[in-house]
């Protein structure tokens, strides 16, 4: 089949269409796939932008509350014609599944389609196409963490991975720490395989264990830039033009860019990229997140080697023989709904009546916000009284909450619009294994 048009990609982003063929398409091609995420994530942008349109939490609660069994109490816890014709074919269902947005989303990527289509691709974007058609690649990472919790006597930890990826998001990162260096090899101190729709494992060898991981509904991630196929995602152009020069004797052009224009939710700043002039892929990566409460880091990505043969074995998750099986029990569905709404609860006495933003299945993110409104300026560390142990104890729920986004593709999160005296919304919600719905609703009553 080939690769899907704009039109199709963007009836798909806003579901007017249940297309087997075209959903399964989507699936196969990364290219297409990047394009849709793309359309997706701005589909997202305008849902949040779009607040005053809050009709779509009456229609989910309405929904969700049709799966809750009745014997079980809730606890506390391209032409103007086409934009009309596809107004026009919205169900009243369509029209609240999209929210308040309809019109403004129609527009909007019917906007990105013809801009795209009408204006000549940047270097960038050009980069961006490339990545999308690449089959494989293997890379070096260096990862240099700046701890200064202790101004006087700051230190760093410097990490070196090698990451093999290949289509269509199959990951092995091997990791290799250096400085303060505890493994002696040899090989690596540990080894992730995250297979593309399969289960995962982390081999640990000082200890000669491993952890089964399930698997993920999107394809694994170190950071934002480890997974170069995020790279795909770029849209736009450059931030600043750094000029060409000469790395690992291949000619290369070197650029700035902001790195929402590539992950539309990152936290990060600005990346520096230079690109193969001949093969138009990116051979250097560096980029340094902003400076957290007492730490920072910088990334290096080098040594990229693109479309190159891999062998299969390389993402086989078969254990080592005589290794133990270390996955730890996974928490019950109380104990997560009790960390959640806990972490909920003091996120919102913290910041005067509010819950986090769209952003709170970065849990790191999310309790750095919680630790400035409590007045820390230090990242919890295990503690249990006063404001270090509420940041503590707001961390381990909104872990949960990352691990629930991470693996569950019913995950819905609307913190932007809901609030506490909100008891009649839904504010969390994901898809139990049963069939129904974990909700917990702006009061934090809570009930599956």
């Amino acid at each position: 089949m080939a690769c899907l048009s704009e039109e199709q990609l963007a009836r798909l982003a806003l579901g007017l269409t249940e297309d087997a063929d075209l959903t399964a398409h989507l699936k196969e091609c990364a290219s297409c796939r990047a394009r849709g995420e793309t359309m997706q994530s701005l589909v997202h942008r305008l849902t949040a932008a779009q607040a005053k349109f809050d009709s779509g939490h009456v229609e989910a609660r309405e929904r969700l509350m049709a799966l809750l069994p009745a014997s079980r109490p809730l606890g506390p816890a391209k032409t103007r014609n086409r934009i009309s014709h596809w107004i026009g074919e919205l169900s009243m269902r369509q029209r609240m599944a999209i929210g308040g947005i309809g019109a403004v989303a129609v527009i909007a990527i019917l906007l990105l389609w013809l801009g795209s289509a009408a204006t000549p691709l940047s270097a960038m974007e050009k980069m961006a196409e490339n990545v999308r058609k690449a089959k494989s690649y293997k890379c070096t990472g260096i990862v240099i963490m700046e701890d200064f919790s202790e101004p006087e006597k700051p230190s760093n930890t410097e990490t070196i991975f090698t990451l093999y990826w290949i289509a269509p998001g199959s990951t092995r990162t091997e990791v290799f720490k250096t400085h303060p260096k505890n493994w002696e090899g040899p090989g690596p101190d540990f080894t992730q395989i995250r297979p593309a729709g399969k289960p995962g494992i982390r081999i640990h060898y000082p200890s000669q264990t491993y952890i089964r991981y399930p698997v993920s509904k999107v394809n694994a991630y170190s950071s934002t830039l480890d997974d170069l196929e995020n790279l795909g995602k770029f849209f736009g152009k450059a931030d600043q033009a750094l000029g060409t020069k000469e790395i690992g004797g291949k000619k290369a052009d070197g650029f700035m860019i902001d790195m929402k224009k590539m992950a539309l939710e990152s936290r990060g700043g600005m990346a520096e990229i230079w690109i193969d002039v001949e093969s138009n892929l990116p051979i250097l990566v560096r980029y340094k997140y902003f400076k957290h409460l007492d730490s920072s880091s910088t990334v290096l990505v080098k040594d990229i080697q693109w479309n190159i043969d891999l062998d299969a074995k390389l993402f086989d998750t078969t254990p080592l023989e005589g290794y133990t099986d270390a996955t730890p029990k996974p928490p019950t569905l109380e104990e997560q709904v009790c960390q959640i709404t806990l972490a909920l609860r003091i996120y919102a006495e913290a910041s005067g009546g509010f819950y986090p933003g769209k952003d709170i299945s970065y849990s790191w993110g999310t309790t750095e916000d919680l630790c400035k409104m409590l007045g820390l300026v230090k990242f919890p560390a295990g503690e249990k009284e006063g404001n270090a142990g509420k940041a503590e104890k707001a961390y381990r729920g909104f872990e949960q909450v990352s691990h629930i986004d991470y693996y569950n593709p019913d995950f819905a999160y609307y913190g932007t619009t809901v609030k506490p005296n909100d008891k009649e919304k839904v504010l969390l919600r994901w898809k139990l294994d049963d069939g129904r719905y974990e909700v917990i609703f702006g009061d934090l009553r809570a009930g599956p």
